[in-house]
């Protein structure tokens, strides 16, 4: 504490600054305006005697002129400012020169034109994450400044909103500081003051090309360069992008695709919504709709289309969602859009009144989807040509897909199905059966039920499945039997085999979320032989390719994966960081996130934190019985019997016979005997 001023040393940053200090090694220091860049090399800097340099008035010759004695020490601050070609060549100089300890501070990562240094091992670099205040820090700063701040609010709220930094958490402070409740109404009051202070004191200095631009690209958040150019009509589009990451830290930039700081989206969203017209949002929202859609992801498009208030769009990708994804559709994430629909709207198309089924199935309403299925049943009796055979395909595809059904007499449903198929020449080419799960097994039905005689079964649905999926359903039959397989530890060979001629005919075929099975039964395979390396490669690559595809939910159940992947490794740091970019579990539950939630489950436990675990176990478990899935069931079982076992409870022993006893039933052998069964 200096007088009335609080300063709290980021460690990170003054440990690599120390370190730097002690082998006078350069530094380049970033980060965004109020992350403290500076006040933190004054703080270190003050009982030495230094150069402070302002990079916004710096000329090649002052830097030709400067005096430099062995030991000097030069600070060159708003490096971003330096866009003269000389005087970049004088600081390299700096940089060349024994004599002097170069001090660089700058708002943007690494400059293109010091690059050459950093890789000549000429400079340490203080990121902007070293800078950042983390929740304990930020906590202990509020008690100092006087404030007593309720937990919740500090950790849901201010640190999100602040995103670390210290300025930023200040002005907050200052606006609590009156001592008035927590309100929501204080606390929307609050975040507007905030946008607001950051448009006048930052986003005003700005070029106005730039502040134009990414007020337009505000409303995305997360783009492409070719989306970006959509967007605005700007052809200038990776031009201003430069300058924009000059001028300061302002993106997260991976595979192509810029992601916004979400202060800089929220805050230019505001400058929005206070300088543009309705009429001017509303063809923004509507364009950045259309981009969605065009790119296949209906969730973001039918926010996009809600904001500008367009209900043709709505509706209209309401139906498509039906028609493109029918078994895998997003019907949970945009269940609210399909309620709202009235009545005598869904009674008018087969495709809404098969989405309404398979919301209500979704959120364990088997009431209610009955109810819209005998509806579609209806429908398809008074029905005349095309849209009868729609109606027909799409209750094929409720027979198949729905639930709450459970997959106990599937492949008489199938066979049944392919028989109407046939007689109606139709073709299933759009149903999932994985739901994006990394698992056929245990995908879109559980199909446990086929493991106790799977090749007799392979041969009994092996035509029906030909005629429902055509060429889409290539290397089911196979990635099926590896699996069966694999689980049942009968021969890692031949699974391997198997597997890899399963992605290949998936491949083929082009249904992604088959070769997403593929690819996590040889990563499976991979960890059980002890090439671990091998395992996460696979997934990255697999991760990478559901990124480029668009494929959502198969990216979400990739990282879940690798989460487990680090718990086996014991990197539990990394596990918790990968539960903290998920939704929250507390008040929702999707159906289609049980792989998730299973994930959850494990970092709980590894953190100890069993009553998560056990609440999260208990919905699973009634889902799992409700919907006849006996795989979940077991895994569930016998997470379940180690949380009581850890916490002390003497019934984890009933409840692990009774697990073992089941299981006994499918050979499920790998349930127990890898070691690694715990987090795979």
């Amino acid at each position: 504490r200096d007088g009335d001023a609080v300063y709290i040393h980021p460690k990170a940053a003054w440990d690599k600054l120390r370190a730097a200090g002690k082998t006078r090694e350069d530094v380049y220091i970033y980060g965004a305006t109020g992350y403290g860049k500076t006040e933190l090399l004054r703080r270190y800097l003050r009982r030495r005697k230094h150069t402070w340099l302002n990079a916004g008035d710096l000329t090649a010759q002052q830097l030709q002129e400067l005096e430099l004695p062995r030991g000097v020490i030069v600070v060159i601050d708003d490096l971003a400012l330096v866009s003269a070609p000389e005087v970049q060549t004088e600081i390299i100089k700096l940089i060349e020169n024994p004599n002097v300890w170069l001090l660089l501070a700058g708002r943007c990562p690494l400059p293109n034109w010091l690059s050459p240094m950093y890789m000549n091992c000429r400079l340490t670099i203080i990121p902007e994450e070293d800078l950042a205040l983390n929740k304990e820090t930020l906590g202990e700063l509020y008690l100092a400044w006087g404030i007593q701040m309720p937990q919740k609010i500090l950790e849901e709220i201010i640190y999100p909103l602040a995103e670390g930094n210290p300025v930023g958490s200040r002005i907050l402070a200052m606006e609590m500081s009156h001592g008035a409740r927590y309100t929501p109404e204080l606390l929307e009051e609050l975040v507007d003051n905030f946008w607001a202070y950051l448009n006048r004191m930052i986003y005003n200095k700005w070029d106005g090309s730039i502040r134009e631009m990414m007020i337009q690209l505000s409303v995305m958040g997360s783009f492409t360069i070719p989306q970006a150019e959509e967007l605005t009509g700007a052809g200038n589009v990776m031009q201003v992008l430069h300058q924009a990451r000059e001028t300061g830290n302002l993106f997260r930039i991976s595979g192509g695709v810029y992601t916004m700081r979400p202060a800089l989206q929220n805050s230019m969203l505001w400058r929005m919504n206070h300088t543009y017209s309705r009429e001017q949002r509303n063809d923004l929202y509507d364009r950045a709709g259309r981009i969605y859609a065009r790119a296949g992801d209906i969730p973001r498009a039918l926010a996009m289309f809600e904001a500008s208030g367009n209900q043709k769009e709505i509706r209209g990708l309401l139906i498509r969602n039906v028609r493109q994804n029918q078994g895998g559709g997003y019907y949970y994430e945009l269940g609210r859009y399909y309620l709202a629909l009235p009545e005598d709207e869904v009674l008018a198309s087969s495709d809404l009144i098969t989405a309404l089924s398979m919301v209500c199935s979704g959120r364990l309403d088997a009431a209610g989807s009955e109810r819209w299925y005998q509806a579609l049943a209806r429908y398809a009796e008074q029905a005349e040509g095309d849209e009868k055979k729609r109606a027909i395909e799409e209750l094929i595809y409720l027979d198949i897909d729905l639930p709450h059904r459970g997959s106990s007499n599937m492949v008489e449903i199938l066979q049944r199905s392919a028989e109407t198929a046939e007689r109606e020449h139709l073709t299933l080419g759009n149903v999932l059966v994985t739901e994006g799960m990394p698992s056929l097994m245990n995908g879109g039905k559980d199909f446990c039920l086929w493991v106790k005689d799977d090749k007799n079964v392979a041969r009994q649905i092996a035509k029906p499945l030909e005629i429902l999926l055509g060429a889409k359903g290539r290397g089911v039959m196979e990635l099926a039997m590896a699996e069966s397989m694999f689980e049942k530890a009968e021969d890692d060979y031949k699974a391997l085999e198997l597997a890899n001629r399963g992605m290949m005919e998936a491949m083929a075929s082009g249904k992604f979320e088959l070769q997403f099975v593929g690819a996590a039964v040889l990563a499976r395979l991979y960890l059980v032989s002890g090439h671990i390396d091998d395992a996460y490669r696979t997934l990255e690559e697999i991760e990478l390719r559901a990124r480029q595809s668009a494929a959502h939910r198969v990216e979400r159940n990739v990282r879940a994966m690798q989460c487990r992947v680090m718990l086996w490794q014991g990197r539990l740091e990394d596990a918790e960081h990968w539960m903290d970019q998920e939704p929250s579990d507390d008040l929702t539950f999707n159906i289609l996130d049980r792989y998730c939630y299973l994930t959850r489950v494990r970092v709980y436990m590894a953190q100890e934190r069993y009553d998560r675990a056990a609440t999260l176990l208990t919905r699973l478990a009634q889902y799992a019985a409700r919907t006849e899935r006996p795989w979940l069931q077991m895994e569930c079982g016998l997470l379940w019997a180690i949380v009581r076992y850890r916490t002390g409870d003497e019934a984890w022993r009933p409840q692990l016979l009774e697990v073992l006893k089941r299981a006994e039933e499918y050979h499920f052998v790998r349930l127990f005997s890898r070691g690694e069964w715990y987090f795979l």
